[in-house]
């Protein structure tokens, strides 16, 4: 037997040959594990801040909402140094790839398309979708013909519109960078309807702006699980899988979940099952700049 003792950062005799570069890949993958998790490093997370109840910037500028309380309580299980920061949609996983930070958690669906780029956790969230209209209106979500025949806001390179795109091409969408922007939009009138996540569509109609609103038609079933995301191969997607296990089992998950979504009620209604990939037809849409910060 041959034994190999070395250092983070340490060379490995080439006389060893194969040895040594296995050996070396798992001191390396040991040595990145220990460094981001605090070990001589902290573990730089970005978020939305504008995808409410998820993640939701203060007055004050600090983060709070679902995402990120979990997201602390996984760093205090991992006894892990952690850094919660916004960063707009568009850029999360630009920013992710370009190592401007090391984890992703803004209610993120897990699919395809991003699992070829970057790695998900075990799902820590599950979703469905559902449409949005004033209270009294007569459109009805569940008649295909009346999606076709209104002009639908949602929020740009989502589950949303990915469904939209494949079951409604003739519909207008209104597309927008945040989430809130699309809500501004209906609630001024410039879209019949909004189809959106269901987490935080119920929590809109809570608030002022909300009022007057309802969800109308069934939900979507989109198989729709959200998970954390880091890089391709890197170790911390493993130790958070045992935190999100731990906090599952302890009843912590469940105490965060009860204070942002303990009213909302989910059924196992769904206007479609249809597995969601992006459509290659051409959908009419109108892009608006976000108005947002």
């Amino acid at each position: 037997d041959i034994e190999v003792v070395a250092a983070c950062g340490a060379d490995l005799h080439p006389v060893v040959g194969s040895l040594a570069a296995l050996t070396k890949a798992v001191i390396n993958l040991t040595c990145n594990a220990a460094e981001a998790m605090g070990q001589g490093g902290t573990i730089r997370i970005a978020t939305e801040g504008t995808y409410k109840p998820f993640s939701i910037t203060k007055a004050d500028g600090s983060l709070t909402g679902f995402d990120v309380d979990f997201m602390r309580a996984l760093c205090a299980q991992m006894k892990a140094n952690c850094e919660i920061n916004p960063q707009d949609w568009d850029g999360l996983l630009p920013g992710l790839m370009a190592k401007k930070y090391d984890v992703v958690i803004d209610a993120m669906s897990i699919t395809p398309e991003r699992q070829a780029q970057v790695d998900f956790t075990d799902p820590y969230f599950t979703n469905t979708l559902v449409f949005l209209t004033k209270q009294g209106s007569p459109i009805n979500p569940d008649d295909p013909a009346q999606i076709d025949s209104h002009k639908v806001a949602a929020q740009r390179s989502t589950l949303s519109t990915q469904w939209m795109e494949k079951n409604h091409p003739k519909a207008q969408l209104n597309l927008y960078e945040g989430l809130d922007n699309a809500f501004m939009d209906l609630a001024a009138g410039r879209s019949d309807l909004m189809i959106s996540d269901k987490a935080p569509a119920a929590y809109w109609l809570t608030t002022p702006e909300g009022k007057g609103f309802e969800i109308k038609g069934k939900e979507i079933d989109v198989n729709d699980k959200m998970g954390i995301i880091v890089r391709k191969g890197d170790p911390l997607r493993l130790e958070f899988n045992k935190a999100i296990a731990t906090l599952k089992s302890n009843g912590t998950y469940d105490k965060i979940y009860n204070q942002y979504f303990g009213n909302t009620t989910t059924t196992t209604a769904a206007a479609s099952s249809v597995a969601v990939t992006v459509s290659s037809t051409t959908t009419t849409t109108t892009t608006v700049a976000s108005t947002s910060k």
